[in-house]
């Protein structure tokens, strides 16, 4: 029972967060157009063509917040009319909870959209791999090369740092210890008069 309910939340999980993915690329297909068009509506002068900004895309966090809300409402009002036995406490954590769940959709979307706009060279690359064009075990092995030249060239470089400072170190020529003069002994005025006097 437990694991039951456990494999429904993350599935919850995971739908609210794709849920949030797919209008961020709605709002790349269409958003950034009808935003753009709305603005002029609104606006006394024309969006700039530089500017690409969308109701979800290149927008502040309050405003991504605002729109995860509604979409999560939307989807939470369907889920309570579709409900044989609904609880309208539960609907409402569950509203608080697909919020956030949105919006990690929204922040990850960007990701995913740049995969989908790379899909055409990766499907030209698969198609080059499946007709031959590309040498699989040649490509393998020419990265292998080139990471293992790189490797032994830095090698050699350390080696021969190593080699050159001690090079330096053996033609710096050393300085001679200085010899100390010897020093003049002191002599005591009473062992000299003693001296004087046994003789």
């Amino acid at each position: 029972m437990l694991v039951e309910e456990s494999n429904s939340i993350i599935i919850w999980i995971i739908l609210y967060i794709a849920l949030g993915c797919i209008f961020y690329f709605l709002d790349r297909w269409f958003g950034v157009a009808i935003y753009r068009w709305f603005y002029g509506m609104t606006h006394k002068d024309p969006l700039p063509n530089d500017v690409e900004k969308g109701f979800i895309h290149n927008r502040k966090a309050q405003v991504r917040f605002v729109n995860a809300c509604f979409v999560a409402l939307i989807f939470s009002l369907i889920e309570f009319h579709y409900t044989e036995h609904p609880d309208p406490l539960m609907e409402f954590f569950s509203w608080i909870i697909e919020i956030p769940l949105v919006m990690i959709g929204f922040i990850i979307g960007p990701l995913f959209f740049r995969i989908w706009g790379k899909k055409e060279d990766l499907f030209q690359t698969v198609d080059k791999l499946e007709s031959g064009e590309i040498d699989v075990s040649k490509q393998i092995k020419d990265a292998a090369e080139g990471v293992a030249k790189d490797i032994f060239g830095k090698a050699t470089d350390v080696v021969n740092d190593a080699l050159d400072s001690m090079k330096k170190q053996e033609d710096t020529p050393k300085e001679e210890p200085q010899k100390e003069e010897p020093k003049e002994e002191e002599i005591d005025p009473k062992e000299y008069m003693n001296k004087y006097l046994n003789k």
